[in-house]
């Protein structure tokens, strides 16, 4: 297997049903021909982080779990990513879901990029969701 291609920082802070979510889906996206690494970044929560692990079927895909006791979603990606080893960084939050081609759709923009180019994206947030909190409609006009 050739080096770690991309890490995924994951920052949380008790939200350990939602991360699962969302860490089980980038695994179940993850192909095989890639090396990935997922970061999460929070206090420790020694009793959950064997659940993640169990999701875990392909040997291509590393978990690393970094404690950082400060609440601050800033802290905690800037720790991820001094500890990333991949070509390619992806931020998510632990309440972000995944597309379906999440990883799929950025290895292909990933490869048009040339060094030093950053590629943002943008958060849609379903409509039932919206349509019942203005928080949510805010937001949504504002990505």
């Amino acid at each position: 297997m050739s080096k770690t291609l991309i890490s995924i920082i994951i920052p949380t802070y008790k939200r350990n049903q939602k991360l699962k979510k969302v860490f089980d889906n980038l695994v179940k996206q993850c192909p095989f021909k890639i090396k990935i690494e997922v970061i999460i970044v929070s206090d420790i929560f020694k009793k959950f982080v064997p659940n993640l692990k169990s999701l875990i079927k392909k040997k291509n895909i590393e978990l690393k779990i970094i404690k950082v006791s400060k609440n601050s979603n800033a802290i905690k990606r800037n720790k991820g990513i001094q500890n990333a080893k991949g070509k390619y960084l992806i931020l998510i939050d632990d309440d972000c879901l995944p597309a379906k081609n999440f990883l799929k759709d950025y290895l292909e923009l990933l490869n048009q990029l040339k060094d030093n180019e950053i590629l943002c994206g943008s958060v849609r947030y379903l409509d039932p969701k919206v349509k019942k909190e203005n928080f949510m409609r805010y937001r949504q006009s504002r990505h």
